[in-house]
């Protein structure tokens, strides 16, 4: 879908095993296609002058690419009570949270009006990216990715970011807060040096 309704502006398309008809679509789009998994092919896609990097994984991309960078940190729990009250938090297998303000499932090519709800049409009860911007936890450093609206329903994240976490977040041993969200959504995830 991501390359579907970005289409010139995709410069690289990761997937372990292409289909034909990812590989035809990005051939029409002028885009490489970078035969491995996910964060080995950030790696690949670090030299090519990205600009943004769009996850399509069911796993939060910017803690694994930054683990994979940094040998000897693993992810860590995140304390539940410290998060912003979101409506909908949910655990995830990494010892962190999904946050969302939506309680339903929103439409996929929602455009994320600056205020208001495309389904609801009310105005949104909280920004996540705000609310995650102003986090501060005791014995914790923290560091927020924003997804920017590319086209409907595709966030995208800045590439020179994502290259730039690891050497950030190694210099500041200890413990981190790293979330990665947009105004309705958010994931949430702890990670430090293993041992301390």
């Amino acid at each position: 879908m991501a390359l579907k309704r970005l289409g010139r502006r995709i410069a690289a398309v990761v997937e372990p095993h292409p289909s034909q008809e990812l590989a035809q679509l990005a051939l029409e789009a002028g885009a490489e296609i970078v035969a491995s998994e996910a964060v080995e092919g950030l790696s690949a896609c670090k030299g090519m002058g990205l600009k943004w990097v769009v996850p399509t994984v069911p796993v939060h991309l910017v803690l694994e690419w930054v683990l994979g960078q940094l040998p000897g940190w693993a992810a860590r729990a995140v304390p539940e009570g410290l998060l912003p009250p979101a409506p909908v938090v949910i655990p995830n297998s990494t010892g962190g949270f999904y946050l969302s303000i939506a309680t339903f499932t929103c439409p996929d090519d929602c455009p994320q009006p600056p205020k208001v709800c495309t389904h609801t049409r009310k105005p949104r009860p909280m920004n996540l990216v705000e609310e995650l911007k102003g986090l501060e936890l005791e014995g914790w450093r923290t560091t927020l990715v924003v997804s920017h609206q590319l086209a409907s329903g595709i966030g995208g994240i800045r590439a020179e970011e994502l290259w730039n976490l690891p050497g950030m977040i190694g210099q500041g041993r200890g413990k981190w807060i790293l979330a990665t969200a947009c105004a309705c959504h958010a994931v949430v995830d702890g990670l430090g040096p293993e041992g301390e």
